[in-house]
């Protein structure tokens, strides 16, 4: 058996909707997902899907990844790929707690750790995950905002319109709209991929 799951609904790949779970964006979510699935022990592929930031400058909006290695301040989880999936794009990923909204920050935490891209669950999530079920989880990422894009509109988790009456701000929201569709376009077709590959479900139409 498969379980699903994503940050939001809107990070779900289309066609699937109805067999994921929405564990909520950023740290506290994904820890209390990693606690409730240590209770409750599943048996099967933990697969966790979702957007990421690049950190590589060599990264484009809609590049998808399996996540084999992620960083975290002292610690590192390696991932190993399933035999299928060997032939897909693989990325490192270090978390944050909340979304990096300016190019500089993005640029100094790529020399430093060396991830290609971010998030702000899957570390928190394996950090509280218990060890013996990590080689269950299949991490998957798309890249949402490249590493120079600026997405200072952002407060969190949550888009502060009053700076998009700022020109410069609302085109980088209106850049940051077309990189979402993209996002949403190339994510799925990245997931039914895996899908093939690795026989994980049939997709249910919502």
């Amino acid at each position: 058996m498969v379980h699903f799951y994503s940050p939001s609904p809107w990070e779900v790949p289309k066609g699937y909707e109805k067999k994921f779970q929405i564990f909520g964006m950023g740290p506290t979510k994904a820890k209390d997902l990693a606690r409730k699935i240590n209770l409750t022990r599943p048996k099967g592929w933990i697969v966790i899907s979702g957007c990421a930031g690049a950190l590589s400058p060599k990264l484009r909006r809609g590049h998808s990844f399996l996540v084999t290695e992620v960083l975290f301040g002292n610690k590192a989880w390696k991932l190993s790929a399933p035999k299928p999936a060997e032939m897909l794009p693989r990325a490192k990923l270090t978390s944050v707690s909340a979304p990096v909204w300016d190019t500089e920050t993005k640029k100094r935490m790529y020399e430093l750790t060396g991830a290609e891209i971010v998030d702000c669950e899957i570390a928190f999530f394996l950090d509280a995950l218990d060890e013996t079920l990590i080689p269950q989880v299949l991490l998957l990422r798309t890249v949402i905002d490249e590493s120079t894009d600026a997405i200072r509109f952002f407060d969190g988790y949550k888009i502060l319109p009053l700076r998009l009456l700022h020109p410069i701000e609302l085109g980088r929201f209106i850049r940051f709209v077309f990189s979402f569709l993209v996002f949403r376009s190339r994510h799925s077709q990245f997931f039914k991929r895996v899908d093939r590959l690795l026989f994980l479900d049939e997709p249910t139409q919502a």
